[in-house]
């Protein structure tokens, strides 16, 4: 992990790339922790597991040429000298961009594309949690899961016309995970605990929750914390999971349509968000022990289509982040290689469902942890940032044209390391973050 707090908006031939730079290194280097009133809101997996079974090393070869495209510029370029923006959102039409950033001068801030002023920013008390970002599809409502609030501003000033504490709920909960619908007419927000979660859905006019739910995980390793949380393209399900659980549920009325371990095998879970496609057909969901598994809707409930696993040589690797294109046609993955204990890489694969789980092509050689894949609505670009190498010899963001191959027409080599991630619609934008 590198060391720069920066947003730096890239402007491309079809999309724009803002993002913000990363944390001090942490004992044990890949995740941190934070406590508020008995919340807690990242579970720390600092370490890979051993595995026992299998050779005692594996090293990923073939490097390919990287290629950028004619047109593409940085726009703009921010440098933040002590807080730390780790989560992020763009508006469906790519016209606004969020950040919440803490650690110090904690805040939400509002950004449009002209340059790196914020149309405004809202001041956090709370130094020390996450702060979560949703926008509508049009951009003219942010909802922030922000210490003990949930939020929704309009994108003129930073008076938030909805405002919820979440300790009305009982026994000291912090904001988690939000996400708007795409009209903006509803909300989804969690109240995370370090045994359990609140679940609430709001009609947007009114801070009363239409129906709210306790999630208590079966797995109990990781705790019971929301760690991902993300709408189907047309808003009518969501995947939501904690460490070692996910749940797909009907986003109106709280339904539980489908609950089922992040890892059947293993008290290996995940701490990010699991892929959805459009209508919420297929899902799928990765582990630390390297696997991502892909389900498909068959009226009544999902099964497994198929699994793949990042081979493991001393230890786990890890399938670290995850993405379903809309019309479920594709799946990215992005992965944590363990060369040992203190050496890393990370690669982008991807899948095509139809083809089971053989990779249609893999990038390799991405340096570190490749934390975010995404996809934008037509499914033709698929854009992938990593915490790149400690020593800068590989870039940090890569894009792809998704069925051409695995050469990118894009890539951006940095001081810091990326971590979250937001794209527009029609991939005109890409925000990314970095913790």
């Amino acid at each position: 992990m590198k060391n720069l707090f920066s947003l730096i908006l890239v402007s491309i031939f079809i999309y724009s790339t803002i993002y913000a730079q990363e944390i001090p290194d942490y004992v044990g280097r890949h995740y941190s922790s934070s406590q508020f009133e008995g919340s807690e809101q990242m579970n720390v997996i600092t370490i890979p597991e051993v595995n026992y079974l299998s050779p005692s090393s594996f090293l990923p070869t073939n490097t390919e040429d990287l290629t950028t495209l004619f047109g593409t510029m940085v726009r703009w370029n921010f440098v933040e000298p002590a807080g730390i923006g780790t989560k992020c959102a763009v508006s469906g039409n790519g016209e606004y961009s969020a950040v919440g950033w803490y650690l110090n001068n904690a805040r939400i801030s509002l950004y449009g594309n002209t340059n790196s002023t914020p149309i405004w920013e809202y001041m956090l008390v709370n130094q020390f949690v996450t702060n979560f970002v949703s926008f509508n599809y049009v951009g003219d409502e942010l909802a922030a899961g922000a210490d003990q609030h949930f939020y929704i501003f309009n994108n003129v000033n930073n008076v938030p016309f909805f405002d919820f504490l979440v300790t009305t709920l009982g026994g000291g909960p912090t904001a988690g995970p939000v996400a708007l619908t795409q009209s903006g007419d509803f909300l989804i927000a969690t109240a995370v605990y370090t045994d359990s979660s609140i679940v609430l859905g709001f009609n947007t006019s009114s801070t009363t929750p239409i129906w709210s739910i306790t999630l208590i995980p079966s797995a109990t390793v990781g705790g019971g914390s929301i760690q991902g949380l993300k709408l189907s393209g047309n808003d009518s399900l969501m995947i939501i999971n904690t460490y070692g659980d996910f749940w797909v549920m009907n986003t109106f009325t709280g339904e539980i349509i489908h609950h089922d371990l992040i890892n059947p095998t293993s008290t290996s879970g995940t701490q990010t968000n699991q892929g959805i496609s459009y209508d919420g057909s297929k899902i799928a969901t990765i582990n630390y022990n390297g696997f991502v598994r892909v389900f498909q809707w068959n009226g009544s409930t999902y099964n497994l289509l198929w699994q793949d696993q990042e081979p493991p040589g001393t230890y786990y690797n890890w399938a670290n982040s995850v993405s379903v294109s809309d019309n479920g046609e594709y799946i990215a993955v992005g992965t944590l290689i363990f060369i040992s204990s203190s050496e890393y890489n990370g690669t982008v694969k991807l899948y095509k469902t139809s083809e089971g789980g053989t990779p249609t092509w893999i990038y390799d050689n991405c340096g570190d942890a490749v934390t975010t894949v995404l996809f934008n609505s037509p499914s033709n670009i698929l854009a992938a940032a990593s915490w790149g190498a400690l020593n800068n010899s590989t870039p940090d963001m890569y894009l792809f044209k998704t069925w051409e191959g695995n050469t990118p027409i894009f890539t951006l080599s940095t001081g810091g390391s990326f971590f979250d991630g937001a794209i527009s619609s029609n991939g005109s934008k890409l925000l990314v973050t970095v913790d």
